[in-house]
């Protein structure tokens, strides 16, 4: 169904190396991610929120430590106009990541598994799944977004 974003996908994944996934003190796999070009970072990151989300929602997105790409993903869905998803995981973001926290700190706590709003309060656990039952009500929108913006590129090219 989403032929484009399939291939793109998957050549983009092949490359992360497992050790870059495992060490939690490792930016390898943040670096390789931020490096990419826009069509190939706009699918990895939409897709991997995409499915955290639809297989365990918000909560696992940000202790799989995804959420350490929330930022540009938040960037990538409004540049391919998934206006309401890129709403949705602004608000999680808004409470996941404290307010005073630098994102680089944040993005490290998630990767060590530090960070107190995910690993040791249940306090958001509520308004995640709320936020998640109105992404789920999104359902393929995002990724024929996607599809619609790769398509447009390779056009254009």
């Amino acid at each position: 169904m989403f032929t484009l974003i399939d291939g793109r996908y998957q050549a983009v994944a092949s490359k992360i190396e497992e050790e870059w996934l495992s060490d939690p003190n490792s930016s390898k796999w943040y670096k390789y991610i931020s490096d990419l070009g826009e069509p190939d970072k706009a699918t990895y990151v939409i897709m991997v929120f995409h499915n955290q989300v639809e297989n365990g929602g918000l909560h696992q997105y940000f202790s799989n430590s995804y959420g350490q790409f929330a930022k540009e993903t938040i960037h990538l869905l409004k540049q391919i106009k998934a206006f309401d998803a890129a709403t949705i995981l602004e608000r999680a973001l808004g409470l996941v990541k404290p307010l005073d926290m630098p994102f680089e700190e944040f993005r490290k706590a998630l990767r060590k598994r530090t960070l107190r709003s995910i690993f040791q309060n249940d306090d958001i656990v509520i308004p995640l799944d709320d936020l998640d039952k109105e992404y789920y009500s999104l359902g393929d929108e995002p990724l024929l977004k996607l599809e619609e913006f790769l398509r447009t590129i390779s056009d254009s090219n």
